[in-house]
């Protein structure tokens, strides 16, 4: 088979717009290339909600099976996290979450874990793609559950299992009541469950997965507006609004005010440092595109913070190779290794809990503590751009900085705040992130890269 021209295919996952660029057919085709690759064991799916989901996972319990599967592990709505979860805790070889992220509903994609809960690698990846080359398109997957292979539903087991780990993180204290805001997708279950399991109340604002997405799905504040009397007006202490895939975390204060996403990980991390005394001297990852709130809270309790590559897969790597006591990324991304290492929605949420407990007081408050800073980010076309490393040297000079880094692009950091500037891998175009004290300040440092990529 013919991968499709737009299909996007990356270690992180295989997504497109469904039916055009991912079909039937081109589950199918994927999840038999893994089988096969995967040795015959046991393999888990699941999938987020998405209308097509269901559709999707006929085909890719067709396909595991024609690849050799003779268990699959059935956990039908269910988060990424709680997948990888899965995988840990049971005999599987692997899994297949059938998820296009943050991505609009009308898309969908697959996100291919190996043995241990985590994405593939790019080896491992470029030998499926190989493999999907190699297999015929499929007519017909209505008789998907019925090839002979054992389907079973896990899906109690895999919330249950996912929840304890969770719970057993929390701190005993008074009880709150928790807004959740699922996009009506994976978490919609999952995350109520475990918030009554550590003594929390909720209200419910969007946990229908028979419903579409109640707005963008990619948890920014721009995204997330509800009216203030479903927030303020319900006597919440907190709203935990999550992605698609559950991996992701936002958060709305008991005012009803949307806190940025890049307070997500700091407020997180002061959660679990707080509780965990064995944190202080260790060292957490993040990426070079996370605020400094980072920083910030990870040297009150003598954390050193590392800085990685941009993206999940990135900080993973780093997080392992330094025995890191916690990491994330600043899109509300939040990994603790004692549970997996995996972005965590419900991690976030019990530490956010834990921290409102043990300091008595509330989310806004608290998030007032740590936000110091404006972070602006744009994108800005470079079609003329030769030599990106012309861009860098004008940057070096003409920002004033204290350090630089050129791990993933370029990023120069100075007392008062940072700019990253890297360019896209898809698209002929330079993303600029700064962070500053005010949001002047921010401006000023865009309009000098501006003006330096349009004069490159």
């Amino acid at each position: 088979m013919d991968i499709p021209e737009k299909l996007r295919v990356k270690t992180t996952g295989v997504r497109g717009v469904y039916p055009q660029a991912i079909n039937d057919n081109v589950a199918y085709a994927f999840a038999r290339s893994f089988a096969e690759i995967s040795g015959g064991g046991p393999l888990v799916v699941a999938h987020d909600g998405r209308h097509s989901g269901q559709d999707l996972k006929q085909s890719v319990t067709a396909g595991f099976t024609d690849g050799g599967c003779n268990t699959v592990y059935d956990l039908d709505l269910a988060p990424l996290p709680t997948t990888q979860m899965a995988v840990l805790e049971s005999d599987a070889s692997g899994a297949i979450v059938i998820t296009a992220s943050h991505n609009p509903g009308s898309y969908n994609g697959l996100k291919l874990l190996d043995e241990d809960g985590e994405f593939i690698t790019a080896d491992i990846l470029q030998e499926v793609k190989d493999t999907v080359r190699t297999i015929e398109t499929k007519d017909g997957f209505d008789e998907a559950f019925d090839y002979g292979n054992d389907v079973i539903d896990k899906q109690d087991w895999a919330y249950q299992s996912h929840i304890d780990a969770v719970s057993n993180l929390a701190q005993a204290g008074r009880s709150l009541t928790v807004g959740v805001d699922a996009v009506n997708a994976s978490a919609s279950r999952i995350l109520p469950r475990m918030l009554k399991a550590i003594n929390c109340s909720t209200v419910n604002l969007a946990t229908d997965h028979n419903e579409s997405f109640p707005h963008k799905p990619e948890p920014r504040p721009e995204n997330v507006r509800w009216p203030e009397d479903k927030v303020s007006g319900s006597d919440v202490d907190m709203c935990a609004v999550t992605d698609p895939d559950g991996d992701r975390l936002l958060l709305i204060d008991e005012r009803g005010n949307v806190l940025s996403e890049e307070l997500t990980l700091p407020l997180a991390l002061k959660g679990a440092a707080l509780q965990r005394h064995e944190m202080s001297g260790g060292v957490m990852v993040t990426n070079l595109s996370t605020s400094t709130s980072v920083d910030d809270v990870a040297g009150e309790f003598n954390i050193d913070v590392l800085r990685s590559r941009v993206g999940e897969v990135n900080v993973v790597a780093k997080m392992k190779e330094t025995s890191a006591c916690f990491g994330g990324e600043g899109n509300g991304g939040v990994i603790d290794p004692q549970l997996h290492y995996g972005r965590d929605a419900l991690a976030g949420v019990v530490h956010i809990v834990n921290l409102i407990r043990s300091q008595d007081s509330n989310l806004s408050v608290l998030a007032e503590e740590i936000d110091k800073y404006t972070m602006s980010k744009v994108n800005v076309p470079a079609e003329n751009v030769d030599d990106e490393s012309v861009v860098y040297k004008q940057a070096r000079q003409k920002i004033p900085h204290e350090s630089a880094d050129t791990t993933d692009g370029l990023r120069l950091q100075w007392q008062s705040g940072f700019l990253h500037l890297r360019p896209s891998t898809t698209e002929p175009l330079f993303r600029i992130i700064v962070e500053e004290k005010s949001n002047d300040q921010a401006e000023q440092v865009i309009e000098k890269i501006r003006n330096i990529i349009e004069e490159s």
